[in-house]
């Protein structure tokens, strides 16, 4: 077994609600800020979490990744991924065979609720 696979093992054992969310963040890149993963994920979070459960906040779900040494933050509040093998790892939750339209989903959204400098500085992720 490889280091993705290992992560990936790791990664299942997670609540779906956190499942959810590194999926979400591993299509953002390498790096992503706070405004953006929130976008994103008030749009998919439906899809992983029954809406009577409790939910948790994006910070809260940020700290549990940087608290997993998932991510990393800065004092400009944005996250990246410490190895690209762990982001891979979280790319792997999603089914291949939903892949594309996991992605080209996250890309309508951005391209929907980025500003227009946001969006012109974001163009490779919504691509």
């Amino acid at each position: 077994e490889n280091v993705v696979d290992l992560l990936h093992q790791k990664m299942v054992k997670l609540s779906a609600e956190v499942q959810g969310f590194l999926q979400c963040a591993a299509c953002l890149g390498a790096s992503f800020d706070v405004e953006t993963i929130e976008i994103v994920w008030q749009h998919k979070k439906m899809t992983y979490v029954d809406s009577s459960e409790a939910e948790t906040g994006t910070e809260e779900l940020l700290m549990t990744l940087v608290e997993e040494n998932y991510l990393e933050n800065t004092e400009k509040n944005e996250y990246w991924w410490i190895h690209d093998n762990i982001q891979q790892a979280a790319s792997s939750l999603i089914e291949e065979e939903s892949l594309a339209s996991f992605r080209r989903s996250i890309g309508e959204i951005l391209y929907r609720e980025l500003s227009e400098n946001k969006l012109e500085a974001s163009l490779f992720e919504v691509a």
